[in-house]
């Protein structure tokens, strides 16, 4: 198929058809940015600079790589993160991502994996939190928080600063003292519990 050039394309009342693996190319020589579709299989490929950046398919939308079956995937590059959201820089104004999933204890909210698919981090649909665990497996009277793992030592690091104090508090209410009925703390500077 020969390539054309035009300098201008009104269309109106009609479409554009272009054959499997063709597209559109703006410029001229190497490294020209692309848009090429395939109707067989159902995707949209968009690159720039000889590479692919972003694919379009029937099941989901893949930047930096081809979607594995969830709606968007991004994929990185070492030592680059495969995704940044930035805020407003005003005070009292600017907010970062909102996840609004799930309803029960068997639903994710969220789920942080590490390369190899083990869990690390799960807020479930109940607002149960899980670090290194999944909380609706432990006593659902103390599970909002499950911190731990299986096998090896675990552990809570509270860190303070050396004149300081590090402490927990217990809580049946937000005013007055309803906000540390109990509570347990540790003073650096004395080194000592209180």
């Amino acid at each position: 198929a020969a390539d054309i050039t035009l300098s201008s394309l009104d269309v109106s009342g009609g479409h554009i058809n272009i054959s499997n693996d063709y597209g559109v190319v703006w410029g001229g020589g190497t490294g020209r940015p692309y848009i090429i579709g395939n109707k067989t299989n159902g995707t949209i490929i968009f690159g720039e600079g000889g590479s692919e950046r972003m694919r379009l398919t029937s099941t989901g939308l893949g930047v930096g790589g081809t979607p594995t079956g969830d709606r968007l995937e991004g994929f990185g590059n070492a030592n680059l993160y495969a995704a940044r959201f930035n805020g407003s820089a005003t005070g009292g104004q600017s907010y970062g991502v909102r996840i609004r999933a799930g309803s029960n204890s068997t639903d994710h909210a969220l789920l942080v994996e590490d390369v190899y698919g083990t869990d690390r981090l799960i807020v479930k649909g109940d607002g149960n939190v899980g670090v290194g665990v999944d909380p609706a497996n432990y006593y659902s009277a103390a599970n909002k928080l499950a911190v731990g793992g299986t096998s090896g030592n675990q552990g809570l690091t509270i860190v303070s600063g050396s004149d300081s104090e590090g402490a927990i508090y217990w809580a049946d209410g937000t005013s007055g003292n309803q906000q540390y009925r109990g509570y347990a703390v540790y003073q650096h500077e004395s080194d000592q519990m209180v």
